[in-house]
């Protein structure tokens, strides 16, 4: 609102879900890039320090993670860390 009392568009700069490219997905997991009759559109890229989830939402890096996979779990890490047998990223031991 603004010093009048009136209400003003909000224009928000980055999307809410993180998401940096999007595409259209059918009922049997078949992507499209353009919107097809009975897809459904879903994001197929993060933004940087997010990972696309298995359910097509961006979730954010766990930490010192630069890259996961669908499920959360770190395929790379920042230096000085390397990726655990249990997809975390830990101090690299040297």
């Amino acid at each position: 609102m603004n010093s009048k009392g009136a209400c003003e568009k909000i224009i928000v700069t980055a999307p809410a879900d993180n998401c940096a490219e999007y595409g259209y997905v059918d009922t049997k997991g078949k992507f499209y890039s353009k919107w097809t009759y009975g897809c459904t559109k879903v994001c197929i890229k993060c933004n940087s320090g997010f990972y696309l989830n298995n359910k097509y939402v961006c979730v954010t890096l766990p930490k010192y993670c630069t890259a996961a996979d669908a499920y959360g779990k770190c395929t790379a890490c920042v230096s000085g860390y390397e990726v655990s047998s249990k997809g975390e990223c830990i101090v690299d031991v040297v």
